[in-house]
């Protein structure tokens, strides 16, 4: 499944696309956390982006820009009703490979949508190909793969659930690094919920924990009274 990313902070507007394009077989990403953004711009892969033209508007395009340098996706731009040549150039100018005025039908947004996608891969799929070296992350013997959401150690597959994969992850890019169950919690779930951080932390540490205990070269350590840091030995 393809993933599309969205920026929108329209939320009705947000949801009408992200219901259209996943009944049609895309993974729409929706962050709504700055946390949740630069964590999925950092670590997931897109075929496209999805931006409100106001979200840009108010950091200059500066995002827009970074993100088309970044992440080398097209970009479709979501402009206002009122929109004249100078923002939409603006825009353009910026990065964005097409803009859409409001208001649109959901039939229009898909198209152009699917018609950047088509015209881009191509260019996307070499990307990918000559960056692939740089999608595996090693520590020790750990190897792990964004690309994919596989983690090895050894020749032996580690099983995952997601967070458990976004975990270790984390911890792996941050040899030595000790991180809070606060800011671990930040990181990986963006989420506005009244569970106890501390213990859903904790249950997931000690299940990667579990999992990784057949190798004594990577360990995730507590740190007492702050957290945890993640070592491995390189053997």
């Amino acid at each position: 499944m393809s993933n599309i990313l969205l920026l929108d902070r329209n939320i009705d507007e947000a949801e009408r696309i992200s219901s259209y394009f996943e009944a049609r077989s895309y993974a729409v990403i929706w962050p709504k956390t700055i946390a949740d953004l630069l964590y999925h711009v950092v670590h997931r892969d897109f075929c496209l982006a999805i931006l409100d033209v106001a979200l840009s508007a108010e950091d200059d395009h500066r995002f827009l820009d970074a993100l088309r340098k970044v992440k080398g996706v097209p970009i479709l731009v979501l402009g206002s009703d009122t929109a004249d040549a100078e923002e939409r150039l603006n825009s353009l100018r910026a990065g964005a490979h097409a803009y859409l005025c409001r208001p649109y039908s959901m039939e229009e947004c898909f198209a152009q949508a699917q018609a950047l996608i088509q015209a881009y891969s191509p260019h996307m799929q070499t990307r990918k190909e000559e960056n692939s070296s740089c999608k595996m992350t090693v520590a020790g013997r750990l190897r792990i793969s964004p690309e994919s959401r596989q983690a090895f150690l050894g020749e032996k597959e580690i099983m995952l659930t997601r967070k458990e994969f976004d975990l270790l992850l984390l911890f792996a890019e941050n040899p030595n690094k000790v991180f809070t169950c606060d800011q671990l919690y930040d990181l990986l779930w963006s989420e506005q919920t009244a569970y106890n951080v501390d213990e859903v932390v904790k249950a997931h540490i000690k299940s990667l924990r579990q999992k990784l205990s057949d190798d004594d070269s990577v360990q995730i350590k507590n740190v007492w009274g702050v957290g945890y840091r993640f070592c491995y030995n390189r053997k």
